[in-house]
């Protein structure tokens, strides 16, 4: 029994989603487990927390699972989302010069293949993997993205401390 057991916990711990196990006296025990890997849940069972700490625009998309759901050493594409769509939202403000919504939490489809191209462009390794120039690409893109909006941060506080 306890290699069936060590055969579960292995199974569990390091991701695997499925396993059989073998009991001591030889006698084959099929297990098999839902998959829980992040990408499996993504999509359907991720709920944006921040969500529950807006007070206005609650009807609004909040961030995506495609987004916001990485496999482990992919957090660097979270990031680049995240700085991307902040840096999309000031310019948009800054054109229309009123804070709606829909502008502050647009929703995220019609943008996808823009950054999934981004995501790409830096590569397709866990940061672990990443060479020098890759590392210096995604600070480069990073910052490119952070040091233009953080300049319109104070304005875009103003204009929107109320959306319509």
């Amino acid at each position: 029994m306890n290699l069936a057991k060590v055969s579960l916990v292995a199974t569990v711990c390091f991701g695997i989603t499925a396993a059989s196990g073998v009991r001591a006296d030889g006698e084959q025990l099929g297990v098999t487990l839902p998959d829980l890997t992040p990408a499996a849940v993504q999509e359907d069972g991720y709920v944006d927390p921040s969500l529950k700490r807006r007070t206005s625009c609650t009807q609004s998309p909040s961030r995506p699972g495609w987004v916001m759901v990485q496999p482990k050493g992919y957090e660097w594409r979270v990031e680049l989302a995240m700085a991307w769509k902040a840096l999309r939202t000031r310019r948009m403000l800054a054109e229309d010069d009123t804070c709606t919504c829909d502008t502050l939490y647009p929703d995220w489809t019609a943008v996808r293949p823009d950054i999934e191209a981004m995501w790409e462009s830096i590569g397709t390794q866990p940061r672990a993997k990443w060479s020098p120039s890759t590392a210096d690409l995604y600070y480069e893109t990073l910052s490119g993205l952070s040091r233009e909006h953080s300049n319109m941060s104070v304005a875009i506080g103003r204009l929107c401390s109320s959306p319509e």
